[in-house]
């Protein structure tokens, strides 16, 4: 899949091609970096393009609806909401690609997160340099976001291309939903559920939820390939996550229910109870990001 392949981009470029220029010129920016992400860790599951855009995909049927409802709900989102659904599925990730100066950064406390999350204590536990370095890297990956909306690849910048009516910038709109994917509901709380930008309304909560939602939908083999995992030998921890999206058989999440509803679903099937607790643990997450979508929005 590619960013051209998605309804929401095809839609964007006939209503809006100025937005729909700047979030090919974002994606054509950060493509070579989200791709690299996987490079920097042997065994997390898959954190590249590909994830992102089956993400947005996820988002737009969440939105949009299923089958004969899709044309009639897509027609309901501004071009401006359509390009902040593209950009956080496409962006949500980038916290976990690691620079050669986030180790030294880290290591020696210029980058700090929380004051109870330090290279000491992550190192202290798991006894590696690096692997402390990936831990701290993971566990605060949504809100990294926020630098690298601001910096170089290679001479161009997030926060100078996303400008709507070339005068409102609008990179942090993005931040905010990409960070909401790493936080408990209160934060999202804290969104009203009308914002203006320019001339468009837009509802930064419930984008924020579509996009929490959509990346739990993203379970099963895309997102962790068999040839990588057999060449990594992956163990421990890690090889229970990878085998939990072996054992989800569909591809497609998201059918069609009564009442103009659609339905979450998945099917499968697991010779192993740990593996099998751990997708019914899964499962109940799921249920419970439903829930509290529901009562928020």
């Amino acid at each position: 899949m590619e960013l051209y392949d998605l309804f929401s981009y095809k839609r964007l470029e006939e209503i809006d091609k100025k937005l729909s220029v700047q979030v090919e010129s974002v994606y054509n920016v950060v493509k070579e970096t989200i791709n690299a992400i996987p490079g920097c860790y042997n065994n997390y599951t898959m954190h590249d393009m590909s994830h992102g855009l089956r993400v947005a995909s996820y988002m737009e049927e969440l939105m949009f609806g299923i089958d004969d409802d899709f044309e009639k709900g897509i027609l309901k989102f501004s071009a401006f909401e359509l390009a902040l659904l593209l950009l956080s599925a496409i962006l949500h990730d980038i916290g976990m690609f690691i620079r050669p100066e986030d180790k030294v950064d880290i290591q020696d406390g210029r980058i700090k997160y929380s004051n109870s999350l330090t290279y000491s204590g992550v190192f202290n536990v798991v006894k590696d340099s690096d692997e402390a370095i990936k831990e701290i890297v993971r566990i605060t990956h949504a809100q990294r976001i926020n630098e690298f909306i601001d910096y170089d690849f290679n001479g161009k910048t997030i926060s100078k291309i996303l400008m709507l009516d070339d005068k409102y910038p609008y990179a942090d709109d993005v931040a905010a939903i990409c960070v909401s994917h790493g936080e408990n509901y209160d934060y999202l709380k804290s969104f009203r559920t009308n914002y203006t930008k320019g001339n468009y309304t837009y509802n930064l909560r419930y984008l924020s939820a579509m996009l929490r939602i959509a990346d739990y939908l993203d379970l099963d083999k895309q997102r962790t390939p068999v040839l990588w995992y057999k060449m990594m030998q992956i163990e421990g921890f890690s090889k229970e996550e990878w085998e939990k999206h072996f054992i989800i058989h569909n591809e497609k999440k998201i059918k069609k229910y009564i009442n103009n509803k659609v339905q979450i679903f998945f099917e499968g099937k697991s010779s192993s109870a740990k593996i099998h607790r751990k997708y019914l643990k899964y499962i109940d997450d799921l249920k419970e990001e439903l829930e509290n979508a529901d009562m928020l929005l």
